[in-house]
């Protein structure tokens, strides 16, 4: 393929790409990576989450804007905006001005469209249903559109944008783009009530199963062992979907075994955690770690666990970190979801809390060398590669 039949991309992401730098990966990130491995694909100009609140402007504006005076890879730059070059393939554009107007965004990312010569075979690429005034007032050869969630169920969200407003954007969505890929049958549902029964296309989440094969623990890393006491494992972000009583009742049940919660506390659930888990000796909450450690803290692990509340966000979700448990082969034990019955046969799903713990223990009982080399089987046919490649192909296949 020569350079200029070459696909290019311009990317909304769900989020900034400084969070990106200090390890807060996600499935945007993930297919992002991928995609500039691809020789099918040319350059990508990613567009960071951009403010929707002024209160949100100081925050960003630090974040992503006052570095720009240091970077050397800076292709443009004013006291509001800024882009650099990320690496060989990526472009990445910061900008305050959406607070402004939209307008100026707009015209800003054309102008740097030009200056990067990527008007030929653009593909607008979109994980962020909050802006679609900027998706379908580009110019481009096709639009693309990737459902993670079903944002209008997300607290967070609706914190930045009504619920009204964004189930106007979806349909907007489901109206005006070329292909959609979702993580789950129940987004795919979600379009069809929309009216859109084409070019749907269910894409679930993906592993990079080469880096959970890497099990050496770090130098710095902390011991969690603590004797012969097995670890129920957590690792992910816990926010409102996170079941503090279901971890609870997991430590009282299991007084011989260490309860390890790894990762982030969002603010709205620190009060919750102190007072439900505080005082049980066998709960370590270890925050936040780098991702490149993910795979010796799981190596340290017995049994993992996806203790989620059911509700109507989760319904729609297909869980990243099942997909880490399995590539680090271990046993898995979740409440019910989107994306959890497709390996009903390989880990354990459970209805309440009685029977959680029972699988635990089970999973505990039950696992073996044979057991953990079948899941990392698994977790290779679930690999990213084939994810994005699967991807390309339809991309490539209208346009």
């Amino acid at each position: 393929m020569n350079v200029t039949s070459r696909i290019n991309i311009l990317m909304f992401n769900m989020s900034p790409y400084s969070d990106w730098r200090q390890g807060i990966f996600n499935r945007n990130y993930f297919i992002l990576q991928n995609l500039q491995k691809d020789p099918r694909i040319g350059k990508i100009l990613a567009i960071d989450f951009l403010p929707l609140k002024l209160s949100q402007a100081p925050k960003y504006y630090f974040k992503n804007l006052m570095a720009k005076s240091k970077n050397k890879n800076l292709i443009f730059g004013d006291l509001t905006s800024m882009c650099y070059r990320e690496s060989d393939k990526i472009y990445v554009y910061s900008s305050i001005d959406s607070l402004i107007s939209p307008n100026i965004v707009l015209r800003e990312i054309s102008g740097l469209l030009g200056k990067l010569a990527m008007t030929k075979n653009l593909v607008v690429w979109s994980y962020n249903p909050m802006f679609m005034q900027f998706e379908t007032k580009i110019k481009r050869d096709l639009f693309v559109f990737d459902t993670v969630d079903n944002w209008t169920e997300h607290k967070g969200y609706l914190k930045l944008m009504s619920k009204k407003k964004l189930i106007k954007n979806y349909e907007r969505v489901a109206a005006k783009a070329d292909s959609i890929f979702t993580v789950s049958k129940e987004l795919i549902d979600f379009y069809k009530k929309m009216g859109r029964d084409d070019n749907l296309t269910q894409i679930a989440n993906g592993v990079d199963a080469e880096f959970f094969d890497n099990f050496n623990l770090s130098e710095n890393l902390p011991e969690i062992k603590e004797g012969n006491k097995k670890i129920i494992g957590y690792s992910g972000t816990i926010q409102n979907r996170f079941d503090v009583d279901l971890a609870a009742y997991l430590a009282k049940k299991n007084p011989d075994k260490i309860l390890v919660l790894l990762g982030p506390i969002w603010r709205e659930k620190k009060g919750e955690i102190k007072k439900k888990l505080g005082n049980l000796s066998n709960v370590k909450l270890l925050g936040r770690i780098k991702y490149t450690d993910l795979p010796a803290y799981l190596n340290q692990y017995d049994v993992c666990i996806i203790p989620h509340k059911i509700d109507n966000f989760i319904k729609s979700t297909d869980p990243m970190k099942l997909y880490d448990y399995l590539a680090a082969g271990k046993p898995v034990v979740t409440t019910r979801g989107a994306g959890v019955e497709v390996y009903k046969n390989d880990i354990y799903i459970a209805d309440d809390f009685e029977q959680f713990n029972k699988f635990v223990n089970e999973a505990l009982k039950e696992d073996s060398a044979e057991m953990a080399e079948k899941r990392k089987n698994i977790a290779r046919k679930q690999d990213w590669k084939f994810k994005v490649g699967k991807m390309i192909d339809i991309v490539e296949n209208k346009l």
